[in-house]
């Protein structure tokens, strides 16, 4: 099975999970947690602290973005030690998200940010413009901060996601294809060793790994030393599942016609990362067919001048990667995360 939002490598705090149970509804009604309630942020920092600083450290840009100084507490306390506080900023229409980094991680929020950034020029206008620019960042009580345009989350209603991925799946598709196609650069012999091999080597060798996956690795580092798999990277984001997809929430939130979506989580991407990784995990999260898949995975090795086996290679390249910095991310959970991915590809005959 696809593990929905499991995939923590990176520690990396999905405030928009939370967000998408937070009707309009509810929000109006919904009340800021107090100080009496005995909710503290970390190291002593009071609810009522922060709202201060919040409404000393924005007031110009509350103005700016038409937003009330209404603060409401969506999460205080993170489950993981570098998950963000997060604030929904305003009422009715007119909301913005604001993520906080923990007092332990300071720049959690900043380093996002920078890695969206990143992305986004690299990408450039057509295919940046699905990446978020924050409305305000910078510091609050010594921790960074960002305030997003509040987007609006897919649907968890069987019906209305229904209708949401029929409508919105080929767009993804096309965007991850043309971000491939676009972007992608083939390594010269000693870039393709630094960046493939040792992935490959420790994959090949980690205990508890299906022997078949570990197959996989050992035949793509053959290919790789015969010169028979040239590897090449292109843009990742690591997580590309349905969580982090956000439609407009209103006629401000400008999308292109061709992607009329937003990505967000951009903190484990890399602009030279492993293809199809994305384009897996984007299959398990929105139930690609085994046609849909196979067609998109001979497209993706059309740009990339590949063959069909080094589609293992470079999923078994990527998932090694995770494997040598898997640090708080249990163990079970990456082999059964590998199960999985490897199993997609099956389902589509490679």
């Amino acid at each position: 099975m696809a593990l929905e939002g499991e995939l923590r490598v990176n520690l990396t705090d999905r405030w928009k999970f939370f967000l998408s149970h937070l009707s309009d509804r509810a929000m109006d009604s919904w009340q800021p947690r107090s100080v009496s309630s005995g909710i503290n942020l970390r190291k002593g920092t009071t609810l009522d602290e922060l709202e201060q600083a919040i409404n000393e450290a924005l007031p110009e840009t509350f103005i700016q973005n038409s937003l009330s100084s209404d603060l409401f507490a969506v999460r205080l306390d993170p489950s993981v030690p570098d998950g963000t506080s997060v604030f929904a900023i305003g009422k009715g229409k007119q909301r913005a998200a604001l993520l906080i980094s923990p007092a332990k991680f300071p720049n959690v929020v900043s380093e996002d940010q920078a890695k969206a950034r990143d992305m986004r020029n690299h990408l450039g206008p057509a295919l940046g413009c699905t990446i978020l620019t924050p409305l305000a960042e910078g510091f609050i009580l010594n921790r960074s901060y960002a305030l997003m345009p509040f987007g609006e989350p897919l649907s968890n209603n069987r019906f209305f996601w229904a209708g949401q991925k029929w409508k919105i799946k080929p767009k993804l598709l096309s965007w991850l294809r043309n971000v491939v196609a676009q972007h992608n650069i083939t390594l010269d012999s000693s870039d393709a060793e630094v960046t493939f091999q040792t992935p490959l080597q420790h994959l090949s060798s980690m205990d508890g790994v299906d022997f078949d996956i570990r197959g996989f690795a050992s035949n793509a580092l053959e290919r790789l030393q015969s010169g028979l798999f040239r590897p090449g990277v292109a843009p990742m984001h690591n997580d590309f599942w349905k969580g982090n997809i956000l439609l407009p929430r209103h006629a401000a939130m400008q999308t292109s016609v061709d992607y009329p979506f937003f990505i967000i989580d951009w903190r484990g991407s890399r602009i030279d990362g492993f293809p199809f990784f994305d384009l897996v995990r984007l299959s398990m999260s929105f139930g690609l067919s085994p046609d849909e898949l196979r067609r998109e995975i001979i497209a993706t090795c059309e740009s990339l001048e590949c063959a069909l086996v080094d589609v293992n290679s470079y999923l078994a390249a990527a998932l090694g990667e995770i494997s040598t910095r898997l640090e708080e991310f249990p163990r079970e959970r990456f082999l059964q995360m590998t199960r999985s991915y490897f199993d997609e590809l099956r389902k589509a005959g490679i």
